[in-house]
Formats: structure tokens, C-alpha cells, sequence
């Protein structure tokens, strides 16, 4: 086993069982991976169970039908496992079978017994058989050619499916192809197909009937397979195809369905086979590529071997169709049968189901010799009469409707002449106009709460006529049809199309579900298109005031009410409200990644405590605040310094930028900001300053900010580089005070982070108050 294999942990206990001297068969198939460990390729499971003495116990294991056992499930066990070993395609097993010929006299000994067969034991014959005929065709070719009544005894129990199974794997199971031709040579030799049709007959049982009709409707399908997709340089001559589709062969079951007592079984059986035989479609056939691949001339070729297929079944059954049309008109006895829709007496029965199967199918081949016989035999009078009848047969009724379409879609016959007998007989004889107009009427003016059950089918046949009459193809023979029907009635029969039919067509061709159609995103066009929506905007202002107050129903539903948040988130407000005059794009610090370092170097490393924590922000003399620490500021003034009602947090701390910066300066605030903000006081950033003398003239910076702008007006460092990089050489230490001023100018870019800092730390705040 392969979990056995690769898990160290699980042992099989086959190999500690062969490891003993007495050691049985039985003790090892008590064992649940037997199987699997041969399978598996075991060497030493193998090299016991190929001995001669443990293959003969396992050949009469499984041809030997066990003794009822008090548990019925495991009556069989040994049984099936034997088949299963000898049946697990084992090459060293097979070439032990093949030597020992004894062995495959036991095998075979098992044809003699008496029928009928246990079916579970004939299938481990079967399968141990069919195994050696695939595995080793040479040699049990051979064997069975040594066999002088081989298939007489097989056939004994062809009751048994098993058997039936036996002798399709002769045909089809031995390889290569030439040894497949061999045997079915062999076959025809031995009178296989004749065989098979004996048993079609009375005498035999009904299952045995059954059976040899169904290996010989498979043999038709596998040989003409085979013929199809054979290979260019195949040698086979597929004489058993041709014994089997030979007007001889076909003769001997018409006569063993006729002749004599006739049979239920028999008929049905023996139709079967006919119906085989006539079926002419091609293995594949729906296959668009196939289809695509075949020429003109290729597939002119494939119609004319069609054809040849069923010419002999065709010539042979002809001549019998006058039985097949007594088996519509005088049915075999059947006893009554009681159904949901009344008392049948008698049923329909399958044989005539069959029979008018088979007539449609005939009809299909456009034979012309069987259209003349059946049109003398009045066929269609009584299969329509079986049609009305048997109102609640829908099987019947789809036959009779193909038989009724293949007369209409007939061609004429190849002589030249356009006689159609059977289009005669359909409009002249069966009346088929007035069978339709009359079962319209009947339906129509009758009470019941349900139509009969041929309507559906009577309808299409309804059409089928009309097209047919209307058609440009069929004037002359319409005027050949009509010549004889009384005065008026063509025109009752176009009245009748124009109104009732068409009523009923249009009816039909309605959708099942009521209501508009249903469309999909999918559609093309969703039926938006035509509607004309208001252009006046009131609708949407009235839409978004309902929105707007639904959200501040739901954010006052799941408000805090706490009073300390409130305030505390007031306090947060008014900060907010002061950083409009900030001005966000004062100094342009691209490129001045030095200045940056210097001035982040100056602030507290992160995680430090000191006292100096909320002496974050500080007053001028002025009125400018600056945030940082002021210098030599003693601390009740830096408590003084700050604004009231504030109070810092170490989380505040932790976050980089301002948390706000006010201008106090005595200059207004057109002249502060000039251009640069709008109406409400907000920075203008288009048209924000963006060197640093005008942020030192428009912000009114100390003059210890001037090693920033030279005598000329340029900028310190720049007109002295030669790379482009500024030169702080000149650059002297400024004081804390300026050093907080120019941090921030620097760090005002940083606004946006501080404000959501703030609503953080805002949020964080209500929700402990909360808590």
C-alpha cells in the first residue's frame, strides 16, 4: 500500500504471514490489504500466489458457487477476492495461467454446468476469462480453436447477462488488431451470428431471447465502429459485419418472428435487431470538427456505404411487411389493463409500439418498393386509428408523427417518376385533412377540463400539412391531391389554418410567465432610455436633506453624553478653530535636508520623560507664539506662558509638528497673509511666498534670522556653491528663542499630521471618559 510504503509506522502483517511454513490462502486473504499489497507489486505476495497448487485454489474459488452461509454478505467474500487477484492484471499470474493449461480446463469446465448460472459466479468467470483473452490473445486463441463445440456450450447460458458479456469481449477485447481479426474471423467460422438468431425463437426462454437480441444490436454498433475508424492499412475484411448485415441473415429472423406461433418476446426481440441493422448513424456523427473535416466527395462516399449497410435489410424485409401491418391490425392477446386515465382493453402493447417504430424508420430510408407496399396495405388508416385511440400514448404518437413527416418530406423515386404512393395514400385515403380539422373540432366543442392527449402532436402534424400544401414545390401535386376532395373543402382547410391553427400557434409561442419581460444588467438596453427624468435639482436637495438627517439620527442615537468629553472635545474645537491662520506653505524647505537634521536633532528624543513635557508653546513680546521651550524661562512663567484651559498629554508628545500655532502679531490680517489666504481667513497656498525673506518680512521674524539672506538679497550659501548644495559656514548659532522660531516655520508642512493627531488623541479622550 502506499501509505504503508512511505509510514514507517504502519507494517503490513502479509509478509509476517508468509514468513511462517503453514501459511494458507485463507489466512491471507483474512487480511484487509491483500488485495492492495498485490496490487501493490508485493514480490513475495506474488511469488506465493503465482505457485501452481494456490492458483488452482483460486480458479475453483471463484467457479464454484459457495454454501448458504448464516450471513449472506459474506457468502461471496472469498469468491470476489479470488477474481479480484486473478483479475488485477498481474503479469507473472497471467503467464502462469496461460503455462498451466489444466488450469484453463478448470477455467473452463465451468461452461458444463447445468443452467442456469449463478449470475455473481458467471460474472467471475467472465471477467477471469475476458482477462486472459486480452492479456494473452495468442495463446487463448489457440485454446479455444482446440474447443470443438466452444459456442454451443457458451450459448447454453446466454440466459445469464454474464455470459452475453463473455462473447462481446471475444470481439472486441484481444490486441493488437491483428489477432482481433483473427478471432472474429474465427467467429464467423463458427456460425456466431446464425447462432444467436436460432435463439430468437418461441421454444427459447424469454431471457434467453432478450439476451441474444441484445449481443447482436452491441455486435452491430461495434463492428460498423470499428469499420468507420479503421486504419488504412488495416487488413481486416470484417466478414462477420457482413454475415451479420446479409439478406440471408435478416430472411432467417423474419422468419423465426412470423412463422409459426408468434411471440411477444420474439417480435420485440427480433425488431430490435432491425432496428440496429437500419440505424445508419455514424459514431461521432455530432462531432463539428469530424463534420467540418469531411469533403464532398467524402461524404457522398460514407452515404453511399450507409446505404450498402442496410440495402440486405431493406430487400429482406420488404417482402414481410404485410406481417408487420397484421401485427398492428390484429394484436396478440393481452389481458386488460387498469389505468389512471380509464380501463385499456386491450393495451396497446409493445410489439405494435415496436412495429410502428420500425415503420417510421423504414419510411426514413425513402425506400420506394416499401412505400408501394405500404400504401396497398392502407398502414397509415390504422396507425392513425391507433393514434386516436390510444389517446394517452405518446410514444405511439411520436411514431406516427415521424411516419406522417418522412411521407411529406419524401422525394420521388429514382426512376424519374413523380409518383409518391404513400403521399396519395395520406391525403386521398386516410383523409388526413379531415382527421385534423375534425379533432380541432371535437376538441373545441367538447366539455372537458383536459384536451386529449394527442393534441400536441396533432398540432405539429397540423403544420407539417399546411407548410407542405403551401409549399412552391408541392403545386402540382396539391392540384393532383385536391382534384378529387369535395367542392369548398380547400377553402375550409385555409380558413381553418388562417384562424384556428394560427390561434393555436400564437397561443403557444407565448411565454410561460406572465408579466413584463425581465431584464438584466447584462441587456444591452435596460429600458432607462425612454424615461425622462426631472431636470429641476429640488428632488436631490430634499434626497440629500432626508440623508443628511437620517445620518444625524443615527450619530446622536450612538453620541456620547459623557460631560467631560463634551467639554474636553469643545476645548479640542476651539484649538481647530485657531489654525486657519496658519500659514502652511510659508517656508519651502525642499532641499534644506541639513536644516532639518539640525533642527530635529535640538527636539527631545522620543520616550524621554522631563518636566519640560507641557512647555510645548510660548509667547513672545510680541504676542507671536513659538513652540519649544523658552530660554532662561523660570517654570511658573512657562505655566503662565501657556494657554489656558490646555493641558498637554505624553501622547501629544509623541506626535511631530505643531499642535497649534496663533499669530498675535498687532499687524492685520490682510497684511499678514495679504494674497495669500481668502474671505474666511483660510491660506491661499497658489499664491503662497516661498523664499525665506519673504517669510521673514511677512511673518515679522527677529533679525537673528538674517544669516539666512546675504547683503544682496540672495539667499546665504547658494551664490557660493558650486554643486547647488547651500553653504552654512557663515551660519552663526542662533538662540533658543530663534531656534523655536525657525522650527516653526520648518515644521509647519507637518499641519495635516498634527490635526489628526489631535482627533486621536481627541477620540481616545471620549472614549475614556466614556468608559
Amino acid at each position: 500500500m502506499f501509505w504503508n510504503k512511505y509510514n514507517p509506522v504502519t507494517a503490513s502483517n502479509i509478509d509476517t504471514l508468509l514468513d511462517k511454513e503453514d501459511v494458507t490462502l485463507q489466512n491471507l486473504m483474512d487480511e484487509e490489504d491483500m488485495l492492495q499489497e498485490c496490487k501493490g507489486q508485493n514480490a513475495k505476495l506474488i511469488e506465493y500466489l503465482v505457485q501452481r497448487s494456490v492458483l488452482e485454489e483460486l480458479v475453483t474459488l471463484i467457479i464454484t458457487e459457495p454454501p448458504p452461509a448464516e450471513v449472506e454478505t459474506f457468502r461471496f467474500k472469498y469468491a470476489n477476492l479470488a477474481c479480484e487477484l486473478l483479475t488485477s492484471d498481474l503479469q507473472q499470474m497471467n503467464d502462469s495461467l496461460a503455462v498451466h493449461t489444466p488450469l484453463l480446463d478448470k477455467l473452463y469446465a465451468y461452461t458444463g454446468e447445468t443452467p442456469p448460472l449463478n449470475p455473481l459466479v458467471a460474472s467471475f468467470f467472465s471477467k477471469a476469462f475476458g482477462i486472459m483473452v486480452l492479456r494473452k490473445s495468442d495463446v487463448m486463441l489457440e485454446y479455444i480453436r482446440a474447443k470443438e463445440n466452444f459456442f454451443d456450450e457458451v450459448l447454453l447460458h446466454i440466459g445469464t447477462s454474464a455470459i452475453m458479456d463473455f462473447i462481446l469481449r471475444l470481439v472486441t477485447c484481444p490486441e493488437p488488431a491483428t489477432v482481433r481479426c483473427q478471432y472474429k474471423e474465427w467467429c464467423n467460422e463458427q456460425r456466431l451470428i446464425q447462432k444467436l438468431c436460432d435463439l430468437i425463437k418461441p421454444e427459447h426462454s424469454e431471457e434467453q431471447q432478450s439476451l441474444a437480441s441484445q449481443a447482436l444490436c452491441d455486435m452491430v454498433k461495434i463492428l460498423r465502429d470499428q469499420k468507420f475508424n479503421r486504419e488504412e492499412e488495416s487488413t481486416d475484411t470484417f466478414r462477420l459485419l457482413a454475415s451479420l448485415e446479409a439478406e440471408a441473415t435478416v430472411t432467417s429472423l423474419l422468419d423465426n418472428m412470423f412463422l409459426g406461433q408468434r411471440s411477444k418476446s420474439v417480435l420485440v426481440s427480433g425488431i430490435n435487431v432491425l432496428l440496429a441493422l437500419l440505424n445508419t448513424t455514424r459514431p461521432n456523427a455530432g462531432d463539428a470538427e469530424q463534420e467540418a473535416a469531411f469533403e464532398a466527395d467524402e461524404e457522398e462516399k460514407a452515404a453511399e456505404e450507409s446505404y450498402a449497410d442496410i440495402s440486405g435489410t431493406i430487400k429482406a424485409l420488404v417482402p414481410r411487411l404485410k406481417d408487420l401491418d397484421l401485427v398492428l391490425r390484429e394484436p396478440l392477446p393481452v389481458t386488460s389493463m387498469n389505468t389512471t386515465a380509464g380501463k385499456l382493453d386491450p393495451p396497446l402493447g409493445n410489439a405494435r409500439l415496436q412495429a410502428a417504430k420500425l415503420i417510421a424508420v423504414l419510411l426514413e430510408t425513402e425506400n420506394h418498393d416499401g412505400d408501394l407496399v405500404l400504401a396497398k396495405l392502407g398502414t397509415f388508416n390504422t396507425l392513425l386509428d391507433l393514434f386516436i385511440r390510444y389517446q394517452w400514448n405518446n410514444f405511439l404518437h411520436t411514431h406516427v408523427e415521424h411516419c406522417i413527416r418522412a411521407v411529406l418530406k419524401c422525394t420521388p423515386s429514382s426512376s424519374g417518376s413523380d409518383e409518391r404512393p404513400l403521399l396519395n395514400h395520406l391525403f386521398k385515403d386516410c383523409q388526413i385533412i379531415d382527421r385534423i380539422q375534425d379533432t380541432f373540432s371535437k376538441c373545441k366543442n367538447t366539455d372537458q377540463t383536459h384536451r386529449p392527449g394527442y393534441m400536441g402532436h396533432m398540432i405539429k402534424i397540423a403544420n407539417d400539412v399546411a407548410s407542405f400544401l403551401e409549399a412552391d414545390s408541392s403545386e402540382d401535386l396539391v392540384k393532383n391531391f385536391t382534384k378529387d376532395l369535395p367542392e369548398g373543402r380547400m377553402e375550409e382547410w385555409h380558413a381553418f389554418v388562417l384562424n384556428d391553427l394560427a390561434e393555436v400557434n400564437m397561443r403557444q409561442a407565448a411565454d410561460m410567465v406572465s408579466g413584463p419581460a425581465m431584464n438584466t444588467s447584462m441587456d444591452e438596453d435596460n429600458g432607462f432610455s425612454a424615461l425622462k427624468f426631472p431636470t429641476d435639482s429640488s428632488f436631490q436637495v430634499a434626497f440629500e436633506r432626508h440623508r443628511l438627517q437620517q445620518m444625524a439620527n443615527n450619530f446622536e442615537r450612538f453620541a456620547l453624553k459623557n460631560e467631560n468629553f463634551a467639554s474636553h472635545n469643545a476645548s479640542a474645537d476651539n484649538r481647530f478653530a485657531k489654525v486657519k491662520l496658519v500659514r502652511a506653505d510659508a517656508v519651502d524647505m525642499q532641499g534644506d535636508s541639513s536644516l532639518f537634521d539640525k533642527i530635529a536633532g535640538e527636539k527631545q528624543p522620543f520616550g524621554e520623560d522631563s518636566d519640560e513635557d507641557d512647555d510645548w508653546e510660548y509667547k513672545d513680546g510680541s504676542g507671536n507664539v513659538f513652540l519649544g521651550s523658552p530660554p532662561n524661562v523660570p517654570s511658573d512663567e512657562k505655566e503662565e506662558a501657556s494657554l489656558e484651559g490646555h493641558s498637554s498629554s505624553d501622547e501629544e508628545m509623541d506626535q511631530s509638528g505643531p499642535a497649534k500655532i496663533i499669530s498675535a502679531s498687532p499687524v492685520s490680517n490682510k497684511d499678514v497673509i495679504g494674497s495669500a489666504t481668502n474671505d474666511d481667513g483660510w491660506a491661499n497656498f497658489d499664491e503662497a511666498p516661498v523664499s525665506p525673506a519673504d517669510v521673514a518680512a511677512t511673518w515679522n521674524i527677529s533679525s537673528e534670522l538674517e544669516p539666512w539672506v546675504t547683503e544682496g538679497g540672495g539667499e546665504a550659501g547658494f551664490e557660493n556653491s558650486s554643486e547647488g548644495w547651500a553653504d552654512f559656514s557663515s551660519f552663526n548659532a542662533a538662540s533658543s528663542e530663534s531656534s523655536a522660531t525657525v522650527e516653526a516655520a520648518a515644521i509647519v508642512t507637518g499641519l495635516s499630521n498634527d490635526i489628526s493627531t489631535t482627533m486621536i488623541n481627541t477620540t481616545t479622550a471620549g472614549t475614556s471618559a466614556a468608559n
